[in-house]
């Protein structure tokens, strides 16, 4: 019986540290475009993809930052914090 529970909290345990590590926000894939638009040089685009980004989802701390840091690149130091 106790095995029994050892077996069934273990493979809980497991099932949701899955789906913790698959879970992405669906703001991901802009901010991941914003940081593509940084690295092509397309500053105005990179802080319109983090805009949309915070807008789609306010929780995922991700945006935020890049678009901290976009600000410190972009010498707009006041915005930036």
């Amino acid at each position: 019986m106790k095995m029994n529970r050892i077996v069934v909290l273990t493979i809980s345990l497991l099932l949701l540290a899955g789906s913790l590590l698959a879970y992405k926000p669906a703001s991901t894939k802009l901010v991941d475009a914003g940081w593509d638009q940084i690295s092509s040089n397309d500053l105005e685009a990179a802080e319109k993809s983090f805009l949309k980004a915070i807008k789609k989802d306010k929780t995922n701390p991700r945006p935020y930052l890049a678009l901290s840091f976009l600000m410190q690149l972009s010498e707009r130091n006041e915005e930036a914090w």
